[in-house]
């Protein structure tokens, strides 16, 4: 099914079987996004127990030493775990995932700080799950479980890939040889139209759906802003490439590469504050350029730093990759823009 509940500080949804007791859920995520803080003691995150009709509890909580605490409970069966977190900047959004599958005892507890595109992944060789009658609780309940820094809980009922998310949106399109195509139909084999106008051969294509909350909700780019044929939404931690006399007079570049989020200013670029949840997609080609994607260039992906690290390479959206299908050669990187200057390119492309 997927994700079955939400909570913030405005409310919880849950989505799942509203009878649900005491049924434990074989595979399932757990997903907690918070805004570091500095402190010099113990920071409870979240914290999560009830009694009836079936202990459970769970916490997450953030230690002065830079480790994150995940203790769980399912009845009488109980486990703790700790990573070691990145070294974190103040006010830096992090998610937190924690997934089980118990018809084969492993797992995976893991961090992300999706603005640096930084990963830290555990596997687990033991778990504990929630219940769905928990986790229909933890969702609805009205009684403070969370503080003021995390954005976000949201559960699964099966267990969700880690480490970097897809960005582009699966209703947009793409030009092939027959015409144009949504994202979302691609599949390995097609032959897309890529931004240099030769045929390109997608190697992969991959898709999840997320919550449409915190680092994942998605940033609507509006047409004809940037040159966008019909309005895209996007995952704010995107990359997309621009073009024009406005780039080539700034940065004496004839392209550049902006994060979607920095571009975000309630007219041309705005996020999506509807949906609950939102698909994401990705595609691999066969060679390393850049796709038109409704208009605007957006890199290939590169699989590379994922599957240089195996554990997390065996717990992402690409573990079912053949590496033999990776592109030899590298894509030529484009001057990536900070925010600031993102920022001083949208107010002259929009004005």
């Amino acid at each position: 099914m997927g994700w079955i509940g939400q909570k913030d500080h405005l409310g919880g949804r849950f989505d799942g079987p509203m009878d649900a007791v005491d049924g434990a859920m074989p595979r399932g995520t757990v997903m907690v996004e918070y805004r570091h803080v500095v402190t010099d003691r113990p920071l409870n995150l979240l914290r999560f127990m009830v009694r009836d009709p079936k202990p459970a509890a769970l916490t997450v909580r953030v230690d002065p030493c830079g480790a994150l605490r995940l203790l769980v409970r399912c009845g009488a069966a109980d486990a703790a775990f700790v990573i070691d977190l990145p070294q974190l900047l103040p006010g830096e959004p992090v998610v937190v995932r924690y997934g089980w599958d118990t018809r084969e005892n492993t797992g995976v507890l893991a961090v992300t700080l999706a603005e640096r595109d930084i990963h830290k992944v555990m596997a687990l060789d033991a778990v504990v799950p929630l219940s769905l009658g928990a986790a229909r609780q933890m969702m609805m309940q009205t009684a403070p479980m969370m503080t003021a820094e995390v954005t976000y809980v949201a559960i699964s009922d099966v267990l969700e890939p880690v480490g970097p998310m897809p960005g582009l949106d699966a209703t947009s399109r793409v030009m092939t040889p027959s015409g144009p195509r949504l994202l979302g139909q691609l599949a390995a084999g097609d032959i897309v139209i890529a931004a240099d106008g030769a045929p390109a051969q997608v190697r992969w294509a991959g898709q999840t759906t997320l919550p449409a909350l915190g680092v994942y909700r998605p940033v609507v780019l509006r047409a004809p802003y940037y040159g966008v044929h019909q309005d895209m939404a996007l995952n704010g931690n995107q990359t997309v490439h621009l073009r024009g006399s406005e780039v080539e007079y700034l940065f004496a570049e004839t392209e550049v590469a902006v994060v979607v989020r920095d571009l975000e200013d309630d007219r041309s670029a705005v996020r999506d504050m509807e949906a609950p949840l939102v698909r994401y997609v990705h595609v691999m080609i066969d060679r390393p350029v850049a796709l038109l994607i409704e208009g605007i260039r957006v890199p290939g992906l590169d699989p590379t730093p994922v599957l240089c690290d195996p554990v997390l390479a065996a717990h992402s959206l690409l573990s079912t990759l053949p590496r033999e299908l990776v592109p030899r050669d590298a894509a030529v990187q484009r001057t990536s823009l900070h925010a600031f200057e993102t920022q001083t390119l949208r107010r002259m492309r929009v004005a």
